[in-house]
């Protein structure tokens, strides 16, 4: 989920701090790069998180990008409740698809039915002797092929619709993540394990200058303190969107804690959020208030504009966004050798690509 309204807040609020950019300008840079997020997204486009992943590194090789990717470890008890409702939409979604499975079979069988009873009726044209009879037998015919005609265009529609949802439905499994491990290690591209979130480790590279930027589509790493955050990455080309958390916090004339209360207001996967109370308003509020206390105090409760939920744990938010005094566990994992042969094998078993492709993107990278 991220942070809900945060960008479209950006965008009004502080348009300078979005740049697009190529990603040639960032030519020796080192990113660090939101795995999980990537393998969903890999999955979604091409069907093939290989494919996906080998089309990204090759792209940030050629414009001379280090990439370390860094993987998810167990998501904080916080997080429970998000997990919850991503796990019944899947639910939802899975029973709407048999659903639609369900209907468009039953189109199929009223076709295959109705264009029984136009054969029947045809044959029985052919043998009356009723002057009058044929004569309903071609209104009857007529009617049943703009039933049919009816039926077909629902049936395309419910196809259509099928195809969209099934590309949400995918599972990813123990091979899937085997084999990107593989990837990497044959490619000699390095790669973190986290004990918690990834994107707490990959803000914590970058807080270390260990990594320049963040690559990902989550809004939240603004908010762990990531200098410079890089969206809208596409293997199709070569444009990305930077923003930048310095210009943020000069436009928006905030500390970066403000900013956390700010993300916290607007709706984070760390707690409830005060009903009614979008980003606009979040910012006006700390830009008055200071902080979520004040705000609590002088606008929550009996005769105010807002409600307090019970279970709005703002301060256990702030702990998880701030990640100041947590102690992070990670290994890095780096082969430090390209093993070719391999790789090539790998790519022609694991991709769609033909061998003179893969020569071909290999040659320039390496």
């Amino acid at each position: 989920m991220g942070i809900q309204g945060l960008t479209s807040l950006l965008k009004k609020i502080s348009p300078n701090s979005i740049i697009s950019k190529s990603l040639f300008q960032y030519k020796h840079k080192t990113i660090a790069i939101d795995t999980s997020l990537f393998i969903h997204k890999f999955m979604y486009n091409h069907g093939n998180v290989i494919n996906g992943f080998f089309h990204q590194i090759f792209l940030l090789k050629i414009n001379k990008i280090q990439p370390v990717y860094v993987f998810d470890g167990k998501p904080p008890n916080e997080k429970n409740n998000v997990l919850k409702k991503r796990k019944k939409a899947k639910i939802d979604l899975e029973a709407k698809i048999l659903n639609l499975e369900t209907n468009l079979h039953k189109m199929e069988q009223i076709v295959i039915h109705k264009a029984g009873i136009s054969t029947d009726a045809n044959q029985q044209a052919g043998i009356s002797t009723d002057a009058e009879q044929p004569i309903d037998i071609t209104k009857k015919n007529e009617l049943l092929e703009i039933q049919a005609k009816e039926l077909e265009t629902q049936k395309k529609k419910t196809k259509k619709k099928l195809k969209q949802l099934r590309r949400q439905v995918f599972h990813i499994t123990k091979d899937d993540f085997k084999n990107i491990h593989t990837l990497f290690n044959l490619l000699n591209v390095p790669y973190y394990h986290a004990q918690g979130e990834a994107d707490v480790l990959c803000v914590h590279l970058n807080k270390k200058n260990i990594v320049d930027a963040c690559m990902t589509e989550d809004m939240d790493f603004l908010t762990h303190g990531c200098s410079l955050l890089l969206r809208n990455f596409n293997t199709f080309n070569t444009n990305i969107t930077e923003y930048n958390l310095k210009q943020i916090l000069t436009d928006l004339d905030i500390t970066h804690k403000q900013f956390i209360d700010i993300c916290i207001l607007c709706g984070c996967d760390y707690t409830c959020k005060i009903k009614n109370l979008g980003p606009i308003s979040a910012l006006k509020l700390i830009k008055e208030h200071i902080n979520i206390e004040t705000i609590i105090e002088k606008c929550c409760g009996e005769n105010q504009k807002y409600c307090l939920p019970i279970d709005f744990d703002y301060q256990k938010a702030r702990i998880l966004f701030d990640g100041s005094n947590v102690e992070l566990n990670y290994i890095l994992h780096h082969t430090k050798e390209v093993k070719l042969i391999k790789l090539r094998n790998f790519l022609k078993q694991h991709t769609k690509m033909k061998q003179e492709q893969i020569d071909k993107k290999l040659q320039m990278i390496f």
